[in-house]
């Protein structure tokens, strides 16, 4: 069973906290569109024989792109393979949501969609240069419930510099109240990294701003775990909250299960049977690589040792764990015998039950630094 991803690479203005691939140039839409199409119609001899279960528009902003282009890829993606749709998530903003264009997502087959909330207070908006108003992200979440979404996961970022340890423990509990009020199934939380290539990670670089200190995050992610327990959510993965069975996102637990994978677009990965790859992330060149016939990908074959540690790494970030017997068939490695793991067995740290081995979610938010302790170096 497979996904199929479309990274959509425009946004309306640029977060100075998001280092993905886009562009604020929303001129060329269409023809990166045609592009898409282009590497579908490519990519259907190599993929003619897969099942597809999930469709995930992501970005950038999905929502930008018009409902003739939304429509154009909906019907490439279903000619591509076999279809036995279990779920399409669009990403979207709150400023794009009108009730007018949630009709037309729902009319055009969107079942699932993921609204960029991020904050409910307008001063952390600005400060993350959002274009929405906390305001129109209450009015967009409820619209969408009218509309007749099923389900709607809004995310939410912390660790945000703004006040003391206080007053961000305060905003953030303001937050998780207003989400978990709001019409919702499922809620997606990250914290605030200063990555390179950003605003943020700039003016961290510069001296400008300071990060929010480990300590602060740690209780700031408690209180979204406690909180989150206490509205009846599932805690299913380090960032991903679930309010009933089968409100989880399907298409990303896909991802940290290692299943196959197709992602299409300027910046979009890949993953099939033991390879990687991913095209380039950049908008005109992939255009115009795709019109000409040249590869616009690098690709890449993981080893066993590769595998076996992506697996831990995403397993261990997850209620589910890591299956060890799995493991040691796809990998031919050996979980038990990594050395690192009896310290944190014994601490109490990882509990394994019938050959699952889990981390307690308590330890998530560290999860990956555990499970690069437990990973095989090649020699």
């Amino acid at each position: 069973m497979a996904g199929l991803y479309f990274h959509i690479p425009f946004c309306v203005q640029a977060c100075n906290y998001c280092d993905f691939h886009f562009s604020t140039r929303l001129k060329n839409r269409s023809a990166v569109v045609d592009a898409m199409l282009l590497e579908i119609d490519q990519a259907r001899n190599t993929w003619e024989g897969d099942t597809f279960e999930t469709l995930y528009f992501g970005g950038g902003t999905p929502s930008v792109l018009s409902d003739a282009d939304l429509h154009r890829l909906a019907d490439a993606a279903q000619s591509l393979g076999h279809w036995s749709m279990q779920e399409w998530t669009l990403e979207a903003n709150p400023e794009d949501l009108s009730v007018d264009r949630l009709q037309s997502l729902r009319s055009l087959g969107v079942t699932r969609l993921s609204i960029g909330v991020q904050s409910t207070d307008d001063r952390v908006l600005r400060w993350m240069n959002r274009a929405h108003s906390a305001a129109q992200a209450q009015r967009a979440v409820l619209d969408a419930a009218d509309a007749g979404f099923e389900h709607i996961s809004v995310d939410l970022i912390y660790g945000v510099p703004l006040g003391d340890s206080r007053e961000m423990l305060d905003g953030f509990e303001r937050d998780l109240d207003a989400v978990l009020h709001m019409p919702i199934d499922h809620l997606s939380s990250y914290i605030l990294t200063a990555e390179p290539r950003t605003v943020y990670g700039h003016s961290i670089a510069k001296g400008l701003q300071v990060e929010v200190p480990g300590e602060d995050v740690a209780q700031q992610y408690a209180l979204l775990c406690s909180t989150t327990a206490q509205a009846g959510y599932t805690h299913y993965e380090t960032s991903n909250f679930a309010l009933n069975k089968g409100s989880e996102g399907v298409h990303n637990s896909r991802y940290w299960a290692g299943s196959p994978y197709l992602g299409v677009g300027p910046g979009a990965h890949s993953f099939r049977r033991g390879e990687r790859w991913w095209n380039l992330s950049n908008n005109p060149q992939y255009v115009r690589k795709m019109m000409a016939g040249e590869p616009i990908s690098e690709h890449e074959a993981l080893s066993d040792s590769d595998r076996f540690n992506e697996s831990v790494m995403t397993g261990l970030r997850t209620l589910r764990g890591v299956d060890s017997a799995q493991l040691l068939r796809e990998t031919g490695v050996e979980l038990a015998l990594q050395p690192a793991l009896k310290n944190y067995h014994d601490k109490g740290w990882i509990v394994a039950e019938n050959g699952i081995y889990r981390l307690r979610p308590e330890h998530w938010l560290i999860g990956d630094g555990v499970a690069a302790d437990l990973f095989v170096v090649d020699a």
